[in-house]
């Protein structure tokens, strides 16, 4: 049975989400399903003239609207970078406990650690796809632009792959009508797959937040090709689905609901983050059915004693997700040991 604390951040999550996240119906609400692709001058001359994705501010952009199925569905998104996905894992254990059938949209690699916790895997467009390789196939083809260096970097490589991957994830989960999607903060594709869709949206968080003023500026650590490539892809965005994509944002896409697996005693800068949008759950705790994600490493830290965890060997196995708060800095170092 999973963890006591987990179970109880699920229920929250799942009640804040329905109470502060449901969309808001605007002109275009009267129509359930808008075609996915539509993106004429009658649509977009009603988008409002700041480019803050709606998303992350609590509204819905006004181009579709999904209404959401009566069962207990839930769409998630990740990476298979083991830092994001072990928080995302333990919060999906919590939700399939409580009944909620979660369908867990990322690379193959995960793919047992993902159906280990008792969620749905599902593929991103195709079962053997590489976040990396359609990365460069999209900037290369649609794009028509070279590859920069910064393709190998997750925050930069996210972007061109929300481009690819949206098609297939729009019709996918409209098929679905999840009651709400979680996603992770590195996975941009999930923020907009809700805002197109019209579906409430959590964000989980596995790094310390970045202060505002650094987050609204985060491309300009890229190469002047990376940001050109950057702002090409967020206009193709816009362009074929109608929604602003800033690029800025690829490695913190937050929700009107957004958890932080660590503590606010942990971050300095967390009164830069209210209370009613960033809820700092701490470190999640999952139990798990198969390989995890890092089994190399665990395999490294118990050495030749595989008896630890072991059913009837009287040594439990505990672990605990930090998530990428743990690697992410030198300054968390001190925390460690905790």
């Amino acid at each position: 049975m999973p963890d006591a604390i987990t179970l109880t951040g699920a229920a929250l999550m799942v009640l804040a989400v329905i109470l502060m996240s449901v969309p808001k119906r605007g002109k275009y609400a009267e129509h359930d399903e808008v075609n996915l692709t539509d993106t004429s001058e009658e649509s977009s001359s009603e988008e409002s003239s700041d480019n803050v994705s709606s998303a992350e501010e609590g509204l819905a952009g006004p181009l579709q609207f999904q209404v959401p199925g009566q069962e207990r569905v839930i769409a998630c998104f990740c990476t298979e970078a083991s830092g994001h996905l072990n928080p995302m894992l333990a919060v999906t254990s919590g939700l399939v406990h409580e009944g909620w059938k979660v369908h867990f949209y990322c690379p193959k690699p995960a793919r047992q650690a993902v159906e280990g916790v008792g969620a749905i895997w599902c593929h991103m467009g195709k079962e053997d796809l590489d976040i990396y390789e359609l990365a460069a196939n999209v900037i290369t083809t649609d794009l028509g632009m070279e590859v920069p260096k910064e393709v190998t970097a997750l925050p930069f490589t996210v972007v061109p792959v929300s481009l690819g991957v949206l098609p297939y994830l729009l019709e996918s989960v409209a098929a679905l009508k999840p009651k709400f999607v979680v996603y992770d903060a590195c996975a941009p594709w999930g923020s907009l797959v809700g805002e197109i869709l019209r579906i409430p949206c959590v964000s989980i968080m596995t790094a310390l937040p970045m202060p505002m003023a650094e987050r609204a500026v985060h491309s300009n650590s890229f190469s002047e090709l990376g940001q050109k490539i950057l702002d090409a892809t967020s206009e193709a965005v816009k362009r074929k689905f109608g929604v602003h994509l800033d690029h800025n944002h690829s490695y913190t896409t937050y929700a009107p609901y957004t958890v932080i697996t660590t503590s606010r005693a942990w971050h300095g800068g967390h009164t830069e983050f209210p209370n009613a949008q960033f809820d700092y759950w701490g470190p999640m705790i999952s139990e798990r059915k198969g390989g995890a994600v890092g089994d190399e490493a665990l395999a490294k830290l118990l050495g030749g004693d595989r008896t630890i965890g072991q059913k009837g060997s009287g040594r439990r196995l505990v672990f605990c997700s930090l998530g990428t708060v743990c690697t992410g800095g030198a300054g968390f170092a001190k925390y460690g040991f905790a």
